[in-house]
């Protein structure tokens, strides 16, 4: 093993039982920034098989807990870059209804500033998330047999490999299925008699143009999340440029005068360095919010988050150990082999 990789490793394994005082103290992040999707006591069905969301006490506990270690800033703040000490950085993806109903007034009440990265196709209810659109069809497959559920879909060749040769539960279909698969959402979903636009009017599961002024009048702010969020390292580079361009011009007018902000959606992984490039050079955005690896190289304007509501279901305490030990690994990486 080289010099370099005995480093990361040592820096790697000492990250890995440190504890937080001891992790902020080595990385000495100027912001910590934990990433939400939705609050809520009712899980709605768009999400119920994604993810664990945070209930309102647990949310309410969090952020108390994130108050007494760190102080909250602004996305006009963070974009200045004039402040001093830890702070916290607060934003939501997706732009979900609960932003509104609930992470508002909780946030307003803490006196918590927030931002919200929103994708220009789900404004006003126009579409569905794709992956909104599976956890909707898992849903409908909890209340079926398997066996009925393949003799609905039995006709798609997609389904019929996979689920009628025993490789995969319905479910676990759904939710392997691509931005690129977004099709046979749609055909499955017609086979299975769910109508989406029908969702879509009677659950009004995403923010509407008259809520997102009124976050505007309360003091947030707001960001593009790309128009209909797919993984960006399975798109060209003239795909992800667009998609985030036209994603800040559908929102412009309840960004201006504040600054353009993109928060990737999915992860930041995989993504070449030109696309960051490429942003700031024709002035697309002037800050990028990044999850998981980042190609290029640390510049202001580049702000890692960390994802709250993972698999795992992390408690915050836990969550941010565990994004501060990989800004760990990544310290003792560079500071000790100049890179």
């Amino acid at each position: 093993m080289s010099w370099t990789g005995r480093i990361r490793k040592l820096g790697g394994s000492v990250a890995g039982w440190l504890p937080l005082p001891a992790l902020e103290l080595l990385c000495d992040p100027p912001v910590v920034a934990p990433c939400y999707h939705v609050v809520t006591d009712r899980t709605p069905v768009h999400v119920k098989h994604l993810f664990a969301n945070r209930n309102i006490p647990a949310f309410r506990s969090e952020l108390d807990r994130l108050l007494r270690r760190y102080t909250p800033i602004s996305l006009q703040e963070l974009k200045a870059g004039h402040f001093s000490g830890r702070r916290l950085f607060l934003s939501f993806d997706d732009g979900l209804r609960e932003i509104h109903d609930i992470v508002a007034p909780i946030c307003l009440a803490k006196g918590i500033p927030a931002t919200f990265f929103v994708n220009s196709a789900f404004l006003d209810n126009r579409e569905l998330f794709f992956r909104h659109k599976a956890s909707i069809l898992c849903e409908a497959c909890q209340a079926r047999e398997s066996g009925s559920v393949l003799a609905a879909l039995g006709e798609l060749e997609t389904v019929r490999k996979r689920i009628g040769s025993g490789e995969v539960e319905p479910k676990s279909f759904f939710l392997s299925l691509r931005f690129s698969d977004r099709g046979v959402l749609d055909e499955c979903a017609s086979r299975l008699g769910i109508d989406f636009r029908e969702y879509l009017k009677n659950e009004q599961p995403y923010l509407t143009s008259d809520q997102l002024n009124k976050l505007i009048l309360q003091g947030f702010s707001v960001g593009a999340h790309s128009v209909d969020h797919p993984l960006y390292s399975e798109l060209p580079l003239d795909e992800q440029l667009r998609q985030t361009r036209q994603c800040l011009l559908d929102l412009s007018s309840y960004i201006q005068p504040g600054p353009k902000s993109f928060a990737f959606p999915f992860v930041s992984d995989g993504v070449s360095p030109e696309f960051f490039e490429r942003v700031f050079q024709e002035d697309i955005a002037d800050l990028i919010f990044c999850i998981g690896g980042i190609a290029a190289q640390p510049r202001a304007g580049i702000i890692r988050r960390f994802p709250v509501e993972d698999p795992k279901n992390l408690a915050i305490h836990d969550a941010l150990k565990k994004h501060l030990r990989s800004a760990a690994r990544l310290h003792f990486g560079s500071a000790w082999t100049g890179n």
